[in-house]
């Protein structure tokens, strides 16, 4: 993910260091995502409960989904802490 590629976008290193830490903090995150299949398509908003982060997706509890899903670092384009908290629902990653 590149600043260039979607206005306002932020770093992807802000991005996994956001996630670590709300993860460590168990606090839940706001994403805001593009669609991966809709090239130019319309971002859309997610509210997680994050568990890790691997060199190319994000491990997180999806509030809307009630599961946990894997999504592809390079779809979010920001993502910040929320003040809610959350009890882990399984282990989380360092």
């Amino acid at each position: 993910m590149s600043d260039v590629e979607h206005p306002g976008a932020q770093p992807s290193t802000v991005i996994v260091e956001t996630l670590r830490s709300a993860a460590r903090q168990r606090r839940r995150v706001r994403a805001l995502l593009r669609a991966e299949s809709l090239e130019g398509g319309p971002d859309y908003e997610r509210f997680w409960e994050p568990y890790g982060v691997t060199d190319a997706d994000a491990v997180v509890f999806s509030i809307l989904r009630n599961e946990f899903r894997h999504v592809a670092l390079n779809t979010i384009v920001r993502v910040e802490l929320c003040p809610q908290t959350f009890e882990p629902r399984r282990p989380i990653e360092d």
